[in-house]
Order: structure tokens, then sequence, then C-alpha cells
């Protein structure tokens, strides 16, 4: 991975400005993109506060049919708190939760049922981590480093035409911003599991 990246953040309802420069934002404005940083190894990364913190993938960076992420990340929270989530609320939504080490994942099927799937405790808190989700419109694949392949079935196509927000958008239901950094994000538009 290459650890220097750059995006666009937001409300996640717009894009907003890019997140290199704090000038951008009134003094007293409340801080929506994640702050750039270094870690022990002297590599960028953004660092998310877990108090709104997101990055918005934009709506045409997101793939339309199978797709992968693949994040390394390194949580700072065991509470319930938002990996990704696609933003609408139909058919072939997709929402992923991290919940004490557990990834929690909901996909909209196109009958508006969810399919909902649990992992083992895969995450480790204070610890640099390689998760790849990978979606093939027949099963979603969960894999952290280069450990067991997790997977359920789930037939359907994800939501076409809306962005993927990292880290946030779960408050309306209960489910905290992402706390704790960032290193490297790729989007694949088919699944490489």
């Amino acid at each position: 991975f290459d650890s220097r990246f750059y995006a666009q953040l937001g409300g996640s309802t717009n894009y907003g400005d890019p997140f290199f420069n704090r000038d951008n934002y009134a003094r007293n404005t409340e801080i929506l993109q994640p702050q750039w940083a270094k870690d022990a190894d002297g590599k960028y990364m953004l660092r998310f506060d877990g108090k709104g913190n997101n990055l918005i993938i934009p709506l045409y960076a997101t793939p339309a049919r199978g797709f992968t992420y693949e994040l390394s990340l390194k949580p700072e929270s065991i509470a319930p708190q938002m990996l990704l989530r696609s933003y609408s609320k139909t058919a072939g939504a997709v929402m992923v939760v991290l919940d004490a080490g557990k990834l929690k994942v909901r996909f909209v099927r196109h009958d508006m049922q969810n399919i909902n799937f649990t992992t083992p405790k895969l995450l480790e808190t204070g610890k640099w981590q390689h998760l790849t989700i990978a979606f093939d419109m027949g099963k979603f694949k969960i894999r952290v480093d280069n450990g067991k392949i997790y997977e359920f079935t789930c037939v359907g196509k994800p939501c076409k035409m809306t962005q993927m927000v990292f880290g946030g958008v779960g408050k309306g239901i209960g489910i905290k911003y992402f706390k704790g950094c960032l290193r490297a994000l790729k989007v694949y538009p088919y699944s490489i599991l």
C-alpha cells in the first residue's frame, strides 16, 4: 500500500474541502475530516477521533457491481463503530460495523429483506491490520491479514449511484463513528478474494 492517499471529505451528504489544511474551516467549526499524522514508523495515516470524522468515497469511485475494499487500519475502541456504509437505505445498501473486534455486515436485498452476518473476533485494538471486504454479487468475503476467509451467501447487486462512507454515518441508528487510524484504502470494481 502507498501510505499517502487523497480523497474528499464532508458532511456525508455532499463533498467537503480536501483535508490538507485546517485553515479551510472556521475556528469553532466541528471538524468532520480526519487529521493527517505520522505513525511510529514515520508513515502517513489519517487519525479518526470517533466524534464525527468520516471519509466519503466519491460517487463514481464506488463500484455498482462486485467490489473489494482493502484497508490498513488500527482500531482504538471496542465500542460498536461504523467502518463502511453505502449512503442509502434502498436495495443493495451495505453496512459494515466493527463491534469488539467482530465485523457485522448488513446487506439489503432487492426484496428489502436484510441479510446479516457476524464474524468471530478478527480485529484487535491498538494494532495495524489489513482488512479485505469483497463482494462478487453472490457472496461477501472478509479476511484480516492473510488469515481465514469468512464468507456468507448474499445474492444481489449493491446500490448504484451512491457514495460509500468510511468511519461514520451511524449516528441516527446508535452506532458511533470509527475511532482509530487508517493508513491505506483501495477500492476495486471486482472481488479479489
